[in-house]
């Protein structure tokens, strides 16, 4: 084969032309070409790592801008936690310009380059790229998860549009090329593929929020609510199970869903629907707050002015005002906290009251448990009595003792009966504290005191928050950390044991200077309806903004109880927020206000600390001097080779200024500098090796450029539990990559050469074009020989890929992983197809017109042959594989019977089998094993069986026999609960 068209091949490296940035100087094109290639090659290696290393922190800027939360408030006058940019809008937007952005600012330099006229190198970089991320990303997706595992795409319809959209770009760029105005881009074509992004993102955004849902769901009649036997625990899928099988789709188009779901769980034993509304419960724990709101110390003699201060810190008080108690429960647990004062051994006095009012009033004396509030100067004041307060029998008394560093109590109280022996409701009330041998008269604390617990129907009910929201007055500068500890209460029933995990996130406020992070597990044992966390506020500077944090309640993914949460609670069904909000000891002035609210003050507190963290990590192996000790060689090689990059990208900032706008702008610019220069040397390079553009921008520019879109793809696809991010991001970003790296820069060209006209250099060279049009008008000419060619390729090898993804779907069940067969047959066809691109599409670009028939069928005859073949065996791959139960061939689930690999899927929770083995114990006695399991009734499996999806419904008998055999078995041993 002979050497390319000298026309097509760059001067670059000739004496007398230069580039944009390169060669630095003129004598280095006096060096032989071998020596310059492997510079050249060395040196657009060397800029590849540094495009990837401050891509890495260009896409943090934008997680972080995407990620940004806020309040809303409804017209209900309800608040709802949003994002404020959307999940798919930011992936085909910042995200897509964040992983694509080398590609695109190649394309725009390359126009500048070239004094406004079309290079090869902007485009063929477009399209080289997109087929090495659709043909050998998702090749390296579907061939890296291990044996027996899958992933498939969850957010179908999204999937479809992005998939939809990259083919018809490649195919507008071949109806724009090649047919409507050859080699010439008009303005209007220039702005359409320019708008055709915005176009793209709002289906998407439509498609997201469900515009295609009434497409893709199934009309299902209502089930009917039946009454049934209450279970010890809930035998449906607790809430992270629903939360986790909806997970991809968007929250708007889940919610309902998962909404009906949490009151099918929370009622489906009680025969109706209840609905529990939060300001009706807040009411009422205001009311009875104001009845025992304070606790008097008794003591017998006067107070020092240590025990004034030390008494002063004391609280003693129960943590909410409303608790619920089970029907079968004889006992319930009430929790009894203090804070402060933990030095001081107390004993406390309760009283058990009856809900019934006695006729006559309380007399005007002071009642045990009312507070006294002690001023500075050590007096106490008088408090007006509360004659309203409602005056209820005793029905008994008890007491407690809190030790020397105990900060809680648990007291069981057994259930008062009525006269006619049945259960009824009780007020628990603290009456007095008192401290053993202690000469301190008591301070005064606030909390509640009394706390009234009421019979609910036998179900686990359901977490929230004792308070809506909270207000915290944040300590001075300067002084200690303040303790808030808000309160999580179970309502409407405590049957069995609860458990969530809690977290705290930075709303407004920063975590590390407005508050300290924390995170931990509460967890609710039988009967228990209240726990208490502890967080801390940290000393807030006067003249701030009030700021805001949340505290989140999520179920537990590793726990097999469900849990569930106020319906009408913020974040609910899938979690629980409490919104905090600090405020300043001081209001500041109107300036300091707008100043804090606009840059965020504690933000800038935070960047400073991690600038000032970055500069020294830059200088040590793995980013700190005990990791360097305890690193290898290559390790501490790899960290040499980058360490010019390291010390320049200090001048990177952090991400927390300006919430990563700041960070993003700073990082656009040094990938615009450094593609600048690969740009050079990828033309430096194919001149020295007399290769044309196009072959460099498809071979090496277009590789370097996605190597870490495919190390990320390949992180996803073993990580992720879907294949959305490794699948969906490819054909967004060749969507993008279309819209946006040859949109905006034919837009620019299109309006420079229509507002300056034609140049006797533009008439130069293109003269074909410059005969068609008049004299004074100038277009902007793309010369599309090369680049339709590779256009038409691609778009055909695209096209197989989705089809063979199609296929892997309705026959695998899934995208990615799968069997071996099917899985090397996939990777294998996805590969060949990229190789016969590259091949064809090089081999078309260096011998252009120049080949004849012989050259042409012992190139292009070979690749179909190929092509065809590996394509044709994957596609019988996937068409033939055997999927049915049982079949010994099947790997996605290893030597699991048809029954156990449907167990498996059907999540079970203690006593969920409890109404059928009570049932079934009656005709067969514990004595009697059964000899042969009986044909189950549809009355005993309704209700605990439910099928997750159309392939369990062949294993529904011998499923049915083992569960019925599993509840003919006695049942010995408790429900579990936490400790």
């Amino acid at each position: 084969m002979s050497s390319a068209d000298p026309a097509k091949v760059s001067t670059i490296c000739r004496p007398g032309d230069s580039g944009l940035l390169l060669p630095l100087f003129s004598s280095e094109q006096t060096w032989p070409d071998p020596l310059r290639a492997v510079l050249y090659c060395f040196a657009m290696l060397y800029c590849f790592l540094g495009v990837s290393m401050v891509a890495d922190t260009f896409v943090e800027a934008i997680d972080v801008i995407t990620t940004h939360k806020r309040r809303i408030r409804s017209r209900s006058g309800e608040y709802h936690l949003v994002t404020s940019w959307n999940e798919v809008v930011a992936n085909l937007s910042l995200m897509a310009l964040g992983s694509s952005a080398p590609e695109i600012f190649l394309s725009v330099i390359d126009l500048f380059r070239q004094d406004m006229h079309a290079g090869d190198l902007g485009g063929a970089t477009i399209v080289g790229s997109a087929a090495f991320n659709l043909q050998v990303i998702v090749a390296v997706c579907i061939g890296c998860l291990p044996p027996g595992e899958v992933r498939s795409i969850e957010s179908l319809q999204v999937y479809y549009a992005t998939a939809a959209f990259s083919i018809w770009a490649y195919a507008w760029l071949i109806i724009v090329l090649g047919v409507h105005t050859p080699d010439v881009i008009d303005l209007w074509e220039a702005l359409a593929t320019l708008l055709m992004l915005p176009v793209l993102i709002w289906v998407s955004y439509r498609v997201d929020i469900g515009l295609l849902d009434r497409f893709f769901s199934k009309d299902s009649e209502p089930e009917k609510e039946v009454a049934e036997p209450i279970p010890e625990a809930l035998p449906d899928e607790s809430i992270e199970t629903a939360a986790s099988a909806s997970r991809g789709t968007p929250s708007s188009a889940r919610m309902p869903n998962l909404h009906a779901h949490k009151s099918n769980i929370l009622c489906k034993y009680t025969g109706s629907r209840v609905r529990f509304q939060t300001s009706q419960l807040w009411d009422s724990a205001m009311e009875h707050m104001s009845y025992g709101s304070s606790l008097q110390l008794t003591t017998s003699e006067s107070i020092s002015n240590s025990g004034v201060n030390q008494m002063a810190a004391l609280r003693v008080q129960l943590l909410a005002p409303e608790q619920s108690m089970s029907q079968r429960l004889m006992s319930k647990p009430i929790v009894v906290v203090r804070t402060g004062g933990e030095n001081i051994p107390i004993t406390v006095e309760y009283t058990v009251h009856s809900c019934e009012e006695l006729v006559e009033p309380e007399s005007d004396q002071k009642l045990d448990g009312e507070a006294e509030n002690l001023n500075s100067s050590g007096q106490v004041p008088q408090r007006s009595s509360r004659s309203d307060r409602p005056k209820r029998p005793i029905l008994s008394t008890g007491i407690f003792h809190m030790n020397i560093g105990d900060m809680e109590s648990m007291v069981s109280i057994v259930r008062p009966l009525s006269n006619d022996g049945l259960p009824q409701d009780f007020y628990f009330r603290l009456s007095k504290v008192k401290c053993p041998g202690k000469d301190v008269r008591s301070g005064v604390w606030g909390g509640i005191t009394e706390s009234k617990v009421s019979t609910a129907i036998d179900c686990p009910g359901y977490l929230s928050w004792l308070e809506p929201s909270m207000t915290v007055v944040a300590p001075e500068a300067g002084s200690e950390k303040k303790r808030i500890f808000p309160t999580v209460v179970r309502r409407a029933g405590c049957v069995g044991s609860m458990a969530c995990a809690w977290r705290t996130q930075a709303l407004t406020a920063v975590g590390g200077y407005d508050f300290v992070e924390a995170h931990g597990v509460l967890r609710f044992t039988e009967g228990v309806t209240e726990q208490m966390m502890d967080l801390q506020i940290c000393p807030k500077r006067p003249g701030r903004t009030p700021d805001q944090f949340l505290v989140i309640l999520e179920p537990l993914s590793d726990v097999p109880y469900p849990v569930n949460f106020d319906e009408h609670a913020e974040g609910a069904p899938e979690s629980c927020i409490l919104c905090i909000t600090v405020e300043p000891t001081m209001a500041g002035t109107k300036l300091q206000r707008r100043l804090d609210r606009w840059l965020n003050l504690e933000h800038i507190r935070k960047g400073n600390s991690e600038w000032v963290e970055k500069m020294g990590e830059a200088w040590w192996c793995n980013g700190s001097r005990a990791e360097q000790s305890e690193s290898s060689w290559e390790d501490f090689g790899f960290h040499l080779f980058a360490l010019p990059w390291k010390i320049l990208f200090i001048l990177v900032p952090p991400s927390s200024y300006t919430g990563g706008w700041f960070c993003f702008i700073i990082c656009l610019f040094f990938i615009g500098i450094i593609t600048a220069a690969l740009a050079d040397l990828s033309e430096l390079f194919g001149c020295v090796c007399g290769l044309p553009d196009f072959v460099t921008a498809i071979c090496l520019v277009a590789l370097g450029t996605s190597m870490p879109d495919l190390f990320a793809s390949k992180s996803a696809a073993i990580g992720d539990p879907t294949a959305d991010a490794s699948i969906i991001n490819v054909t967004g970003s060749n969507s993008v990559n279309v819209f946006l790296g040859l949109g905006l820069p034919w837009t620019i060209g299109s309006i420079y050469w229509s507002l300056n006209g034609r140049t006797p250099e533009w008439e130069e060279m293109y003269p074909e074009v410059a005969a068609r049009y008049d004299k004074n008008v100038a277009v902007f000419v793309l010369e599309a020989g090369d680049l339709a060619f590779g256009v038409a390729l691609f778009s055909a090898a695209s096209a197989i890929s989705i089809f063979i993804l199609f296929l892997r779907r309705a026959f695998l069940g899934a995208e990615l992983g799968g069997p071996s067969k099917p899985k090397v047959a996939s990777v294998t066809a996805f590969v060949s197809l990229w190789f016969a691109y590259v091949i064809l599409a090089s081999w078309r670009s260096i011998r252009d017109d120049r080949s004849d028939t012989v050259e042409t069928l012992s190139i292009v005859l070979p690749m179909a042959i190929i092509c065809c073949g590996t394509v044709s065996w994957a596609i019988w791959c996937i068409v033939t594989h055997r999927r049915n139960p049982g079949d010994p061939e099947e790997e996605m689930h290893g030597e699991q019977s048809a029954a156990d690999r449907a167990a498996a899927m059907v999540p079970v929770y203690s006593g969920t089998l409890a109404p059928v083995a009570e049932e079934l114990n009656e005709a067969s006695p514990e004595t009697e094993a059964p000899t042969s399991p009986r044909e189950p009734e549809e009355s005993e499996v309704e209700g605990f069986l439910e099928l997750p999806d159309d392939t369990l419904k062949p294993f529904v008998p011998e499923l049915t026999i083992g569960i019925i055999q599993t509840a003919l078995t006695p049942i010995h041993e408790p429900t579990p609960s936490f400790i």
